[in-house]
């Protein structure tokens, strides 16, 4: 799975309206077995354009957009791929809920509460 990330990572940084993309999930957390491989993309596209663009990207096939942030695809080896897409300004927030385990979120989300903070998909914010 590693290596099928890094041929798409490097294919998608080919493309100057990706702004950046970094690997996240159980992949990057170098877990024995994945089940699928997320990546958080921060670009200038729409979720179509980058659907599009995809399309030219020789591991990925199978596209399909879930929702203006999330498109879902298949690598050619058979590997689920999730991409997160997002602007620049919030790329860290996303990428950060995307690298954590489900587990671990929750805990930012019960100590964000306890501090006064909701815990969004875009970061902390002051209640």
């Amino acid at each position: 799975a590693l290596r099928a990330a890094n041929v798409i990572i490097g294919e998608l940084t080919k493309n100057d309206q990706i702004q950046r993309i970094e690997l996240a999930g159980s992949v990057r957390r170098f877990k024995e077995v994945v089940q699928n491989i997320n990546l958080v993309v921060a670009t200038q596209m729409t979720h179509e354009e980058f659907a599009q663009f995809l399309h030219s990207v020789p591991p990925v096939e199978s596209i399909e957009l879930v929702d203006p942030d999330k498109i879902e695809a298949t690598s050619s080896l058979g590997i689920p791929i999730h991409f997160h897409l997002t602007d620049l300004n919030d790329f860290h927030p996303v990428w950060l809920r995307h690298s954590n385990s489900a587990d671990h979120n929750e805990f930012l989300k019960q100590v964000a509460r306890e501090r006064g903070f909701s815990w969004r998909k875009n970061g902390l914010h002051r209640k």
